[in-house]
């Protein structure tokens, strides 16, 4: 199979696209409440609703994209760790708030 240098192009131009719109994390945690004072976030960390979206991310594996999966996913101390980078912030967070009981997410 044979590729123009258009198509290769378009390929790669795709493909940076995707990864550059995706908002990836190594740590993420589920919380209860955040408070903003003066530009500061203040939050209440739950571990329980992190451990059971670090679970569920884990066990994702909804597609080909890198934040569709996350297999290296583990949970140490109060938070959800990704030596690799592949926690998706949307996606950490849907499971916190829909399926884990907690307020929200953050992420760095």
């Amino acid at each position: 199979m044979q590729f123009s240098v258009l198509q290769i192009a378009t390929i790669i131009l795709a493909t940076a696209t995707d990864l550059s719109q995706a908002r990836l994390h190594t740590t993420a945690v589920c919380i209860d409440k955040r408070i903003n004072h003066f530009g500061q976030k203040t939050f209440s960390i739950s571990p329980n609703a992190t451990h059971c979206a670090c679970t569920l991310y884990r066990a994702r594996d909804t597609g080909t994209k890198v934040w569709d999966k996350c297999q290296d996913c583990t949970f140490e101390d109060f938070k959800c760790i990704s030596k690799n980078g592949t926690i998706g912030g949307d996606e950490f967070t849907y499971y916190c708030e829909k399926k884990c009981g907690a307020k929200g997410a953050e992420a760095s």
